[in-house]
């Protein structure tokens, strides 16, 4: 059910819901990445909505965001 609604997500909308919960965990990209082993600009195309994340990249950056992967999917 998870992977159905992120393919109904809008990725600009995943991006900044991970922007924001970066920004309000006090993190930089370079930080959030080298948490969930990806490169800083990888975490910026995502941010941007120009990068597509698998459902086990989004589960580590929940993880990494102390959210539950539910926060960063739609409503």
């Amino acid at each position: 059910m998870i992977l159905l609604l992120l393919l109904n997500m809008d990725s600009i909308e995943l991006g900044n819901k991970i922007k924001e919960a970066r920004l309000a965990e006090g993190l930089t990209q370079a930080q959030l990445g080298a948490m969930v082993e990806m490169q800083r600009n990888n975490i910026s195309r995502i941010e941007a909505g120009k990068h597509t994340i698998t459902l086990p990249v989004l589960e580590k950056i929940a993880k990494a965001l102390n959210r539950k992967n539910e926060f960063l999917l739609p409503k």
